[in-house]
């Protein structure tokens, strides 16, 4: 044999080259492809329950953190309930630390609800379901709060300018120019998005011009406890009339402002959720 020859490969016994035998068949690239296929389906189904899969640690730590939100919601509550009542019965500087004690209060509440909001377990389930709920009617509650915060704050100047005209009926000129001048003040107020205040602040300004109107004829009287008497009596009856119809007016706004603060407010969706990570978290 010719050294310079090289010997060609003989088939085997199956009749096959040694160079196609070494190849995979059809049946067994796809079988190989099965098997990579399921290992694949095995994997993405494994990450998939670990993105919802929600441990009871998890749980926990979102429980711990609505309760920092409910914490914080709670004294914003408080502090409202504060502004209100002062509106006419603080000084200055008290009226204005609690309109910034109500804002920073706003601002709390949303970090503590940022917080919550990057936690995995209302990101998932149930426990999304119930956090949106939360979250849509604390959005809510806090849209109500901050616009009851500048429409109070608005109206300061003129309550303060009526809590003491409100309070006598005269016929000194001195006492109808205040009465005018609470009105006017009223009539100022602008920016009140807030629609008890707004219902209040039409009641003080025409309850206000009529306190005003009849102050005006009482000033005209000469002789009120003489021949002009029942005139004077009739003109002053009237006037009681419409100081009560004014101490409805702001009983009616507290009590208005307080019921549709209730009803803004999340309390009823937060016990929910905190209910359910507190359950999930011991289950």
């Amino acid at each position: 044999m010719n050294n310079s020859q090289v010997p060609k490969p003989q088939p085997d016994s199956t009749g096959q080259s040694p160079a196609s035998a070494s190849m995979p068949d059809k049946k067994s690239i796809k079988m190989i492809g099965i098997i990579a296929g399921a290992v694949l389906v095995i994997i993405t189904i494994a990450i998939v329950s670990s993105f919802f899969s929600v441990s009871k640690e998890e749980y926990r730590q979102a429980y711990d953190q609505m309760e920092g939100v409910v914490s914080a919601n709670s004294s914003l509550n408080s502090k409202l309930s504060s502004m209100q009542y002062g509106l006419t019965s603080s000084t200055d500087t008290q009226f204005k630390n609690d309109v910034e004690a109500v804002e920073e209060a706003i601002e709390e509440v949303r970090e503590e609800n940022k917080e919550l909001s990057t936690l995995k377990a209302i990101k998932v389930g149930e426990g999304k379901k119930q956090y949106d709920e939360f979250n849509k009617k604390l959005e809510e509650q806090l849209t109500f709060t901050s616009d009851a915060v500048k429409s109070i704050s608005n109206i300061r100047e003129a309550s303060l300018a009526c809590s003491a005209a409100n309070s006598v009926i005269t016929s000194s000129k001195s006492a109808t120019t205040a009465q005018n001048e609470c009105v006017s003040a009223f009539k100022k107020a602008s920016d009140i998005p807030d629609n008890d205040v707004k219902t209040f602040v039409k009641a003080m300004v025409t309850e206000g011009e009529r306190l005003a109107s009849i102050m005006d004829k009482m000033v005209a009287i000469t002789n009120p406890y003489g021949a002009q008497y029942e005139q004077y009596k009739s003109l002053r009856d009237e006037g009681y009339e419409v100081q009560k119809n004014i101490r409805d007016a702001q009983a009616d706004f507290r009590s208005n402002f307080e019921k549709h603060a209730k009803e803004a407010n999340a309390k009823d969706t937060a016990e929910d959720l905190s209910k359910f990570l507190s359950e999930q978290a011991r289950r």
